[in-house]
């Protein structure tokens, strides 16, 4: 099996950020991909050779990129600025966003790595207690001719539920939701995302910032608008842009101003209408873009930082509740017995 040339997204920034800094002082291309695969590990060397010969046979540079491992929202960005603008923005753009990426990637491995392994520890007592502590309550006060506790009951009943047919069950539900939801088109599935309060704001963010980061530097690169569209619609390496280039294009052929057409469309943050609208009326729609796009990269990733920092008290707090209820309903049988000697 062939190793990959890159172990994570940070190793990938990196690469992008030599590349750029070999091409900011005035080296091509090709020779900066020359130099640049003597610092890598072999995988590298071979990939940087592959993506040299890719190059003098008239490939275009982002399907090396693929075999390298970069994410298509990088791809794109390099590939737009490639072909329409500077590669070297390109190439800090994606560095960027693979760096935010790999930061949110450890930050969320770190937070989440404790409450999973208690959530695992909890299942093994969840275990323990079902299998062997509650059934002897039972007997035990059945004979005695008592009745449990209301509490040692309810998780008695609980448990007894969440056995193995109707575990395999939940998961066979799971699955399919998975498949229906990925077998849907992109515009489905965002509609979809959409509808739910917790990812509503972090899909109209990302799909916000996407858009503007797509169509300013054409605009500021002096592409009409109309061309810019078209661009998108053509050479943009995700389908959802690639749409919405197409409808977008049909509304300003039926008369409609960029702001109104992007007002109507619902999976855009509210103020991008209003901002390309202030745009339109300074006749600058290109650097009001740029500038808000700036703004919503930060955004973006604030918001997903703060979704991964609630998420951990709420899961141990979650987890501490559970083994509250699970220490409660063991003792309060060992009460009764108590009082009763």
């Amino acid at each position: 099996m062939r190793k990959k040339p890159f172990r994570n997204d940070m190793e990938r920034c990196e690469w992008l950020e030599r590349l750029h800094s070999l091409l900011s002082e005035g080296y091509s291309l090709s020779y900066s991909l020359l130099m640049l695969k003597e610092f890598e590990t072999e995988s590298g060397r071979r990939w940087c050779e592959s993506v040299y010969d890719a190059l003098q046979s008239g490939e275009e540079f982002i399907y090396p990129l693929r075999e390298g491992g970069f994410s298509k929202e990088v791809i794109n960005c390099i590939f737009l600025a490639d072909k329409y603008g500077d590669l070297r923005e390109g190439l800090i753009q994606g560095a960027l966003i693979l760096k935010k990426k790999y930061e949110l990637s450890q930050k969320g491995r770190k937070m989440l790595s404790y409450p999973i392994f208690l959530f695992f520890g909890l299942l093994i007592m969840i275990g323990i207690m079902s299998e062997g502590v509650f059934p002897h309550f039972t007997m035990f006060f059945d004979s005695m001719g008592q009745d449990l506790p209301w509490l040692t009951k309810l998780v008695v009943s609980l448990l007894s539920f969440f056995q193995l047919p109707v575990l395999l069950l939940i998961f066979t539900i799971v699955l399919g939701v998975i498949i229906w939801f990925r077998r849907k088109t992109l515009n489905e599935q965002l509609t979809l995302l959409l509808k739910l309060p917790i990812l509503r704001s972090v899909t109209k963010s990302f799909l916000t910032y996407y858009f503007a980061s797509q169509l300013a530097p054409l605009l500021e690169n002096g592409f009409s608008l109309h061309q810019s569209l078209l661009i998108l619609k053509e050479h943009s390496q995700i389908s959802f842009f690639q749409n919405e280039a197409d409808a977008i294009s049909n509304d300003l052929r039926n008369g409609f101003l960029l702001s109104e057409s992007i007002r109507n469309r619902p999976y855009y943050e509210v103020q991008l209408a209003s901002v390309i609208a202030f745009g339109e009326a300074k006749g600058s729609v290109g650097k009001e873009l740029e500038r808000f796009s700036n703004i919503l990269f930060n955004r973006f990733y604030e918001k997903l930082q703060k979704l991964l920092s609630v998420s951990q008290p709420v899961l141990i707090g979650g987890i501490g509740f559970i083994v509250m209820v699970l220490f409660l309903s063991m003792m309060l049988p060992i009460f009764n017995i108590v009082d009763g000697w």
